[in-house]
């Protein structure tokens, strides 16, 4: 009878838990939408002015760009994939890829598109004299990012970023800085 009754308390206490996690979930989800596209014309948008974000624009693997007070520009590490990055935080950034091989840069584009589905749109807007081509995503708990592509005098560029949503002032500030160093 003791085995039973632990057995009763161990089984109501499970049953408690249990119920208490499912009460943890998010109410009210929204439908994601049945268009997952949100493309929007270059003509219609103003771009964006690195002048209304502050900061300093750096030159770094042949190009400028801003990088906002509180942000800082670091350079790749051994193990980095980017070859330089504007940084707020680890969770906050905008990651240049640069490298002469665009196949390397489109395909882990591609592949990073195949992995992000989450909330995924995709987007296209002119920021400063270049027109950004890729898609935003969420995290799932409320954290946006993004990736684009660009070319800048021939060469492709892809930014990734975490953090930031595409249409934020400071992401646009800072994919409408972007030029070639001169």
């Amino acid at each position: 009878m003791k085995q039973f009754r632990k057995l009763l308390i161990l089984v109501l206490a499970l049953t408690l838990c249990l119920t208490l996690f499912a009460g943890c979930g998010k109410k009210d989800d929204p439908t994601p939408a049945e268009d997952k596209t949100a493309v929007t014309d270059p003509a219609e948008e103003e771009p964006a002015k690195p002048a209304e974000v502050g900061g300093e624009t750096v030159t770094y693997a042949g190009c400028s760009v801003l990088v906002p007070e509180g942000f800082a520009l670091k350079e790749p590490g051994d193990f980095s994939y980017y070859d330089f990055s504007v940084r707020k935080s680890d969770f906050s950034y905008f990651d240049f890829i640069t490298t002469d091989d665009d196949d390397l840069i489109m395909s882990k584009y591609e592949y990073n598109k195949q992995t992000y589905t989450n909330e995924q749109v995709d987007v296209e807007a002119v920021c400063g004299d270049l027109t950004w081509t890729g898609f935003q995503y969420s995290d799932g708990w409320g954290g946006y990012g993004f990736e684009v592509y660009t070319t800048l005098d021939g060469k492709l560029i892809r930014v990734a970023s975490a953090g930031f949503q595409f249409d934020s002032d400071v992401a646009r500030a800072v994919l409408g800085s972007v030029a070639k160093a001169g």
